[in-house]
């Protein structure tokens, strides 16, 4: 199961490089399964109500819909709390934290260097386990790549019983007339 984490980032990786994208960098975490998320969502939630006053009155209303969406958020006061926040891995089940830890030996033997980013974080409503960005270095870069594993959307969309799946939306740049002249131009 955790090979395809890993497969998934190796062919993002060459597919973004095939289209000239460059000094890729690949970040990573785990939100883990139903019982790791749960336990996560309730001491963010819990860290976020005692510091509810430094939050800007549109990171409140935020907060009400998606704890998780404050991770992710520019305010420069929510930044500051999502460094000091909780950690998700730091709730990953015994299973959650081996498939994490495994995805992470695969990367390593693969040779791609990653980075742990805590407040990488996904909806929590299908997504489980892991959660991927691949941008260039820049950290103000948008991502080029931005996969997840989502085994329970099955179940949420009436199947039976969830079904093993991992996924990535890739941004690749629109190759143009205009642009292959240029390219051939110089």
């Amino acid at each position: 199961k955790s090979v395809a984490e890993a497969i998934l980032i190796q062919s993002s990786l060459a597919i973004l490089r095939d289209a000239d994208e460059e000094d890729l960098h690949v970040d990573i975490n785990s939100i883990g399964d139903k019982e790791s998320i749960s336990r996560f969502t309730r001491e963010i939630t819990t860290y976020y109500r005692k510091h509810i006053n430094d939050l800007p009155a549109k990171c409140r209303e935020t907060m009400k819909r998606d704890i998780f969406s404050l991770l992710g958020c520019d305010h420069e006061a929510c930044k500051k709390l999502a460094i000091e926040c909780p950690k998700s891995i730091n709730f990953l089940s015994e299973l959650s934290r081996q498939h994490f830890k495994e995805v992470l030996e695969y990367l390593e033997m693969l040779e791609i260097p990653y980075s742990i980013n805590n407040t990488l974080i996904a909806n929590r409503d299908y997504c489980s386990e892991i959660i991927f960005e691949i941008r260039r270095d820049n950290p103000g870069a948008h991502p080029l790549a931005i996969g997840i594993r989502y085994d329970t959307l099955a179940r949420r969309l009436g199947h039976k019983k969830d079904l093993p799946a991992v996924g990535v939306s890739l941004c690749l740049p629109k190759k143009t007339k205009r642009n292959e002249i240029l390219k051939n131009a110089t």
